[in-house]
Formats: C-alpha cells, structure tokens, sequence
C-alpha cells in the first residue's frame, strides 16, 4: 500500500495563531511517521475536482477569520464561494477523509446546515461556545475507543485552548474519543472573564453556572461520518506545548490515518531504552 496523500487547507485563521508554524507541525508530525505525504495550500477557494481527486483526506486548518486591523482586530468570516463548499462536502461524502483542527471547529451563524452535518460537534459563540478561562487543564480518554489503545486514560496539557459549550449533534455517528472537565471555578477565579470582544461568551442572566455545559465533561476529540466519509475532530492544539505530548501525537496521527483510511494501525512512538533519546516528534527518527 502506498502513502496517504493529505491536503492540508488553510491560509486563513484567526489572528492568534502563526498558522503557518502550525501547518509544518502537521507537516513534520505526519510525514515522521513514514505513512503520509503532505501538501499545503493557502488558497482552496475556486478549487476544482482535480484538486481533491488524489488526495485521501483533507486536513482543515482553516476558520475564516480576517487579518489584524491597524486598531483592534478584524474577525470578519471569509467564506468560500458556494462551488468550493459543494466540492468539499462532496469529497468527503464520497467516501474520502476530513479532519478538522482546533478553532476549524468554529462556525459562523450564516453558514450553511450541511457544516453542522460533517462536523457532528461544532462551537458557536450564538449556542453559548466559549473559551475556558484556564489554559491548562487534564484530558480524559474514552478507554473504550480504539483511538485511545496504549495510551494513558489521563494526561495533562499546558497553554492550550479549552472550547467548551460544544454542540453535539443527536446523531449515533458522533464518536467521543476525549474529553474535558469544564470546570466552573475556572471562570470564577479569573478576573479578565467575560473576555475581550472578539471572545466573547454568553451568560444566561449573569450566572456564570447557567452556561452551556459548564461543570461538566466536554467533549475535545470525536469522530463522525458523512456519507461514505470519515470526519475526525480536535479542538486543541493551540501551542506547541501540546503537540510535544505523545498522547496527542498519537491521537492526531490516528485520527488522520483513520480519517484517510478507516483504519488504525499507528502505534504510540517508542520512548524505551535508548529510543528516549530521540528528538520531538519521536516517529521515525534514529537515537543519538
């Protein structure tokens, strides 16, 4: 069998993020594994059939957010033209992969329902999704999904984005794979909550406790399908503290074989004797 041919969207992203740094960690991350060849584009708008048509899957970092202004920030959504969004939906309709990264998961009001269909679980700030105030916070695996094998039930990430009052669509094919707890006494400990206007959240008569799924698990890895498809979701990944964790490299280079492919075969990175020398991202690379 050869190579997983990924296309990895993007070239817009909201301005907190140096997405370019992000798409060579995807690069480096899934092209150590020996498996995967990847190709970056920052401009999928007018994409055609014979763009996709070689590709297994395609990875979305991409949230449709504008570029800083000279004062503040600009967060006007930048959407595809309705031929591209048809021709994506039906790339993975047809039975190919997609996987949707960190703030991807966002969507905007004025979007089409079939967004919400290929995500399965989505944020919007309209439903009450927010940002937990904390930035590091303990992920907890579903031990029964076969993304979670050989990994630890429990581990800790640090500068990361928790999205929380995530919506999660009634539908048997949404797959939670992990999960974390959206602890209330987070938003009461942190004075610059509600935060600034372009994270903004929704506080149901001022009661912080009346918010959309605080205090409880919420979801930050799953799985859908869509048609023949196969979507894989994580909303972190913020920050390179996160990308160094070897659950979450496993975690994402599964979701993305299994995306591809419908299968998983990855192992976690060998970190045993000598092979605890090796440098980050641990996959393929020889001990000193």
């Amino acid at each position: 069998m050869g190579k997983i041919n990924v296309l990895l969207v993007s070239g817009q992203v909201c301005t907190e993020h140096v997405y370019q740094e992000t798409n060579e960690m995807f690069r480096t991350v899934l092209e150590s594994t020996g498996m995967f060849n990847i190709k970056i584009t920052e401009e999928f708008n007018g994409a055609t059939k014979a763009t996709v048509e070689k590709y297994d899957v395609i990875i979305l970092n991409y949230d449709g957010k504008g570029a800083p202004a000279e004062s503040g920030y600009d967060y006007d959504y930048i959407r595809w033209n309705p031929e591209t969004e048809n021709l994506f939906f039906e790339f993975v309709k047809s039975g190919k992969g997609l996987v949707l990264h960190h703030t991807s998961l966002w969507l905007e009001d004025n979007l089409p329902e079939e967004y919400k269909k290929i995500w399965g679980a989505y944020l919007q700030i309209n439903k009450g999704s927010r940002k937990n105030p904390s930035d590091e916070f303990t992920v907890r695996f579903n031990m029964e999904s076969p993304f979670a094998k050989d990994l630890p039930y429990e581990w800790r990430v640090v500068n990361d984005d928790l999205f929380t009052g995530v919506q999660i669509n009634h539908d048997p094919n949404v797959k939670i794979i992990a999960s974390v707890f959206d602890d209330l006494e987070n938003y009461k400990n942190d004075k610059n909550f509600p935060p600034a206007r372009f994270c903004t959240a929704k506080i149901p008569g001022g009661k912080l406790e009346n918010m959309v799924g605080v205090n409880s698990f919420q979801p930050v890895a799953w799985t859908n399908k869509y048609g023949k498809g196969r979507v894989f979701a994580m909303t972190i990944g913020h920050d390179m503290e996160t990308w160094r964790r070897v659950s979450y490299l496993t975690l994402l280079c599964r979701g993305v074989e299994w995306a591809a492919t419908g299968k998983i075969t990855i192992q976690p990175p060998d970190r045993v004797e000598e092979n605890r020398f090796k440098k980050w991202p641990f996959f393929g690379q020889e001990a000193k």
